[in-house]
């Protein structure tokens, strides 16, 4: 079976846009926790990519079988891009 990512939450679609930065920084700083999510597609394990903000930075966690306190691995941001740039390289 081919596995992928499969994108699961992006209220503000910012995977299919480039955001201009002010307006979208404030947007997904409303979102909270909920920004972007995907997940990973497997027979063997079942991975959670999140984005989200957390009071002064953006934090992208990749968790595996419901781990979310001990990611695999967590990333600390201070902008939106530089988060759906980690966001990106991670599913690529």
């Amino acid at each position: 079976m081919k596995t992928c990512w499969k994108i699961t939450h992006d209220s503000l679609r910012l995977i299919e846009r480039e955001p201009a930065a002010t307006l979208f920084e404030e947007m997904a700083r409303e979102q909270g926790e909920d920004v972007l999510q995907a997940e990973f597609l497997s027979p063997e394990k079942r991975r959670v990519l999140d984005l989200g903000w957390y009071r002064d930075r953006y934090l992208v966690s990749l968790v595996e079988d419901g781990g979310w306190d001990m990611p695999i691995e967590r990333i600390d941001c201070h902008d939106l891009k530089s988060a759906l740039e980690t966001f990106r390289r991670l599913t690529a």
